[in-house]
């Protein structure tokens, strides 16, 4: 039986009304015309979903843009990318990634595994990892509209979306082939499964292969998400505890001691970066519809005005001049991430 639903003043328009006309309406094009043009009905009959898909656009137009033009390339990458062609070439695969900034503690070897593919694939291209890492980050886009309103709701969705889309330091950070940059993503997907125990735990052990910080993430641990987290550290649990526990020994020793001489680094931004755009698109979303469009519309086109494509070659006078190629190694290495140099 065909059903149609006529919206008459007599239809109470109330949310629930909408959503069960909005779904009557996707199955009948879907039944009668395809599911393409359900898709096309459905993306210009909700304003939200044409604003995701320009914001996805643009996104994807900030991450993949000249890449090989504007490429960073520092030691540490140079390590991975090392670490990746042995273990192809010798077979042999590593138990343990980069030295973090405590040099006994080792990062995972999680992303020495992630560029082995683009490596195959590219002919050992230095230059294919920046494309995996601008594709997972274009790919987390969608994910965190869908966790932002999941949480909160579709306009939260948008502006955490739109944040994580233009913000400055996160595109950059897009476009860098480092271990660092698929934290963003992991996270999400952390949170989109945290009612999934395995699943869960699986990301959060996998986190803490890619930054040691993510440690601060297993204040969600839940019992039933044990395995999936052993797992996900499993090449720490071969080469023993020293490599998961030794983070909190740094941490004991330095309450004792002080944090003197230390400073927050880029790749500690990353890690905080996901909270910090869910807590900021959740205060947008306390506004009424049209602030909030408003003030993420100020926030892209800020953002916008003040992007750098710039790649890490050098240091001294250069680090100074946001036009010069080497302004992005000194911007990101000093705990000054949102000063506005002119």
């Amino acid at each position: 039986a065909k059903i149609i639903h006529y919206w008459g003043a007599s239809t109470s328009k109330t949310a629930r009304i909408k959503n069960i006309f909005a779904a009557s309406r996707f199955y009948y094009f879907k039944k009668h015309f395809g599911l393409l043009s359900a898709l096309l009905v459905e993306l210009f009959c909700r304003p939200s979903y044409l604003l995701l898909l320009t914001t996805f656009i643009l996104g994807v137009y900030l991450r993949f843009t000249e890449i090989p033009r504007y490429l960073a390339f520092i030691g540490d990458q140079a390590w991975f990318y090392l670490s990746a062609r042995d273990a192809l070439i010798s077979g042999k695969f590593p138990l343990l990634g980069i030295t973090s900034s405590i040099t006994w503690l080792h990062q995972g070897p999680l992303y020495t595994f992630m560029l082995m593919p683009s490596f195959i694939f590219s002919n050992f291209s230095p230059v294919a990892p920046a494309y995996f890492t601008s594709f997972l980050t274009s790919v987390n886009i969608i994910l965190i509209y869908y966790l932002a309103a999941k949480l909160f709701n579709r306009t939260a969705g948008l502006a955490a979306a739109s944040i994580f889309v233009v913000q400055p330091f996160i595109v950059l950070q897009s476009r860098f082939p480092y271990h660092t940059t698929p934290v963003f993503l992991f996270i999400t997907i952390f949170f989109l499964l945290k009612d999934r125990p395995f699943w869960a735990g699986l990301f959060l052990g996998l986190l803490y292969q890619l930054h040691l910080l993510t440690f601060i993430f297993w204040v969600f641990m839940k019992p039933k998400m044990l395995p999936g987290f052993l797992l996900g550290i499993l090449p720490f649990l071969v080469v023993g505890p020293i490599q998961i526990f030794g983070i909190f020994v740094w941490l004991a020793k330095h309450f004792v001691t002080g944090f003197s001489g230390s400073y927050i680094s880029g790749a500690y931004w990353v890690v905080l970066t996901i909270p910090i755009i869910l807590a900021i698109s959740f205060l947008i979303s306390r506004f009424s519809k049209k602030w909030a469009y408003l003030i993420t519309l100020f926030i892209i086109l800020y953002s916008l005005f003040n992007q750098q494509f710039t790649k890490m070659t050098g240091f001294q006078d250069a680090l100074k001049n946001p036009e010069s190629n080497e302004y992005i190694s000194w911007w990101l290495e000093r705990p000054r991430l949102f000063n506005i140099v002119r």
